[in-house]
C-alpha cells in the first residue's frame, strides 16, 4: 500500500466554504483536487477534521466561528452543519471516481491535556485523569449524526468511527499507566497513536483491496 498525505494546519477540504470575515482563499482544497484529478490511480481518500469546530464554531479554543458559502442565510454559527454538508457534497461531485472515507475525531478539551492537569495531579494524586465519557458523547453528538447523513445520501462518501473505542465506559483516559495518550488537549501522543497501528491497517485494506476488487 502506499499514498500521499495532503494536509495542512487547519485545513479541511470542502469545496466553497469559507470562514466569515475573512478573505475567501480555496487554493489548498482547489490544489488537491487538481492533484487528485492528474493522479487518477488514487482511489480512496480519507478525510480527518476538527468536526467539532466545522460543525458548531466552538470547542475549549474556539469560539463563535462561522463558516459560510454562498448559500449563507445569516444564521451564524447555526450554518457550520449546512456549509460542511455543502462542501463534502461538491468534493464528492467534484470527484466522483474517487472513494472518500470521513473519519470521526478524538474527544477533546483541557482534560486531556496533562500541563493544565498538574495541580490538579499534585493535590489529588489519586485521581483518573481524563474526560467523563458523557462529555466525549456530547462533543461526538455535535458531528456524529451529520457524518452519517451525508455518507448515506452520497454513492462515493464513508464514514467510519475510528476513534470511538479511545473511551471507556465512563472515561476516556489522559494517561494509560505511565503512557501518555493525548500531547495535547486535541491531539493524540505518538504512543496514543499507535495503540491504533492495527485498527488503522485494517480500515486501510477494508477500502484499499474492495477498490482493487472492483477494477
Amino acid at each position: 500500500m502506499s499514498g500521499y498525505q495532503f494536509t495542512s494546519p487547519g485545513f479541511r477540504p470542502l469545496i466553497g466554504v469559507f470562514r466569515n470575515g475573512s478573505a475567501r482563499v480555496d487554493k489548498l482544497t482547489t490544489a488537491l483536487v487538481e492533484f487528485v484529478t492528474a493522479h487518477p490511480e488514487i482511489s480512496v481518500i480519507f478525510v480527518t477534521a476538527y468536526w467539532q469546530q466545522v460543525m458548531t464554531g466552538y470547542t475549549y479554543r474556539h469560539e463563535g466561528e462561522i463558516w459560510i458559502d454562498d448559500g449563507y442565510d445569516g444564521s451564524g454559527s447555526g450554518y457550520n452543519k449546512t456549509a460542511a454538508a455543502n462542501g463534502l457534497r461538491r468534493l464528492s461531485e467534484a470527484m466522483p471516481n474517487t472513494q472518500f472515507v470521513l473519519l470521526d475525531d478524538i474527544p477533546s478539551g483541557p482534560d486531556l491535556h496533562l500541563l493544565s492537569q498538574l495541580r490538579r495531579l499534585r493535590f489529588v494524586p489519586e485521581i483518573k485523569l481524563g474526560m467523563a465519557r458523557s462529555e466525549a458523547d456530547i462533543q461526538r453528538a455535535t458531528y456524529d449524526p451529520i457524518l452519517y447523513k451525508i455518507a448515506n445520501a452520497s454513492g462515493n462518501i464513508s464514514y467510519e468511527r475510528f476513534f470511538a473505542d479511545i473511551c471507556g465506559a465512563t472515561l476516556c483516559p489522559l494517561m494509560d499507566g505511565e503512557d501518555l495518550l493525548f500531547r495535547d488537549g486535541d491531539h493524540l501522543s505518538w504512543t496514543g497513536a499507535l495503540r491504533l497501528t492495527d485498527k488503522a491497517e485494517e480500515l486501510l485494506s477494508t477500502y484499499l483491496v474492495a477498490q482493487i476488487d472492483q477494477r
